[in-house]
């Protein structure tokens, strides 16, 4: 009787195991510490937690053939209950910054 428990347990434990991940893969979300065939947006602060990203630290979420980076781990969850809230505030980041980038465009000294 235990070995049939224990069998119908793993194997329920397989089955959601694959659901979940085809869930995410169905949404257009993956983790991902790196994928070749994506481009990385290259965002320095997780659209999570606003935290700077510290090099070598943090992971990724692929989202749209795109990866964006997050501080941590823990942050992956958030991204993938509503990544469009995230992606909004990653691109906002993104053309703030180029905005600022052209106000502080400047030359010194004669052209």
């Amino acid at each position: 009787m235990n070995r049939k428990l224990m069998a119908v347990l793993t194997m329920m434990a397989f089955v959601s195991g694959i659901g979940y991940a085809m869930g995410d893969a169905a949404n257009g979300v993956s983790s991902t510490k790196e994928t070749a065939q994506v481009k990385n947006v290259g965002n320095k602060i997780c659209p999570v937690s606003d935290s700077v990203i510290k090099k070598g630290e943090g992971g990724s979420v692929e989202y749209g053939g795109k990866v964006y980076n997050l501080c941590c781990a823990m942050c992956s969850k958030d991204f993938k209950k509503d990544p469009k809230k995230y992606i909004q505030k990653v691109e906002a980041m993104q053309k703030k910054a180029q905005a600022e980038e052209g106000v502080h465009e400047h030359h010194h000294g004669a052209p």
